[in-house]
């Protein structure tokens, strides 16, 4: 009976302590209504600045090797930002995602890196094919950066996964390129990820 009691005592305690957890602690934190999503973004054919908006277009969905690396199904992103500019043969693109927690992100970016990696796609003869190549950057965060060519015709995308606490911002950087000149746009989109990284601190429990 004593023991039974101490039990329920300490099941009462922890309960206690739970009710006493604010409900924001759990919560994820939301995107900042002044997140600088768009900085140094590129302009529409339009020559209008693009907005950034939680429903908008961002970055173009990738599928390696017939899996699929990008977007994340709707349930598993608990806030969303992403903005999207276009014009004659480029797009520069952006997205930022907040998962449920810091271990959540962590896979995220495991998933897609092991999904890059695993796709070795093989020329058919007279076909075209589809090239995946991981590329070297340094964000200072827990980042993947990668590149989609083809084999046979124009066509080039930097994409690049830059992981802060349970925030995750993807950036896409697309146009007439080959797999050798990407290295200048690689260069510029990381400059980009490390500045909105700066401000992806407070998705992390004990910052930056």
């Amino acid at each position: 009976m004593l023991d039974m009691t101490r039990l329920l005592a300490t099941l009462l305690g922890l309960l206690l302590t739970l009710l006493a957890v604010p409900a924001s602690a759990l919560a994820p934190t939301p995107i900042p209504d002044d997140f600088p999503l768009t900085w140094r973004i590129a302009e529409n054919e339009s020559g209008e600045q693009p907005t950034a908006s939680a429903d908008g277009d961002g970055v173009m969905e990738l599928r390696a090797c017939d899996r699929a690396a990008w977007p994340l199904r709707t349930g598993a992103v608990s806030e969303r930002l992403a903005v999207r500019a276009t014009g004659p043969e480029y797009a520069d693109a952006r997205e930022l995602v907040v998962l449920r927690n810091a271990r959540a992100a962590v896979r995220l970016v495991a998933a897609v890196r092991r999904t890059i990696r695993a796709c070795v796609d093989r020329p058919d003869a007279g076909r075209q094919w589809t090239e995946w190549t991981g590329r070297a950057a340094q964000t200072g965060y827990d980042s993947f950066t990668f590149s989609l060519t083809y084999s046979t015709s124009l066509g080039a995308s930097a994409i690049q996964v830059v992981r802060v606490g349970s925030g995750v911002l993807v950036t896409e950087a697309s146009g007439e390129g080959t797999l050798g000149s990407l290295r200048p746009t690689i260069r510029k989109q990381t400059r980009v990820g490390r500045h909105l990284a700066a401000s992806m601190c407070e998705f992390a429990r004990a910052g930056c």
